[in-house]
């Protein structure tokens, strides 16, 4: 089992090598969320996420495994920027870092879970689906860094 922590600025350099390294391990990659580090995910976005209290990291040991982004927004609770380090992979530590927000959301008064996923990951897709995340629409969006983007919105009750 994992041990998920709120992100303290203490620990940035950490968030950063996590993300970081989640980013060259996409490039190539069958499934890619399309993140490119220093634009999506930027330091800048990262370091105030830590700020404001909206990044949480699973920790194995002393290595950073996952790391999510959960803030409260107008239609909800959102998850942002979700990963599992490689050598993490296959050990639920998605499933188990996704129970625990929607735990924490619904602590603090949330209803509903919200997050988007690009259109062909499919093992993300897999995941949400499975954990009872339907979805509710599609959308194109542009990104300065890798163009037309097609995205699956979903949602959990809670």
């Amino acid at each position: 089992m994992m041990e998920i922590k709120l992100a303290e600025s203490t620990q940035l350099s950490a968030v950063y090598r996590f993300y970081r390294e989640i980013c060259e391990a996409l490039k190539g990659a069958e499934y890619s969320s399309l993140w490119v580090y220093g634009a999506h995910p930027s330091e800048e976005s990262l370091k105030q996420a830590v700020e404001q209290n909206n990044l949480y990291l699973g920790w194995q040991g002393a290595r950073v495994a996952a790391a999510v982004v959960l803030e409260e927004g107008p239609e909800g609770w959102a998850l942002h920027l979700l990963a599992v380090q490689p050598a993490f992979r296959r050990q639920n530590l998605g499933s188990e870092m996704l129970t625990r927000m929607a735990d924490l959301a619904r602590a603090r008064g949330g209803t509903k879970l919200l997050l988007d996923v690009v259109e062909d990951n499919l093992p993300a897709i897999r995941l949400y689906e499975r954990l009872g995340f339907a979805p509710t629409g599609r959308r194109q969006e542009f990104q300065d860094f890798c163009g037309h983007v097609a995205l699956r919105e979903y949602a959990l009750a809670l």
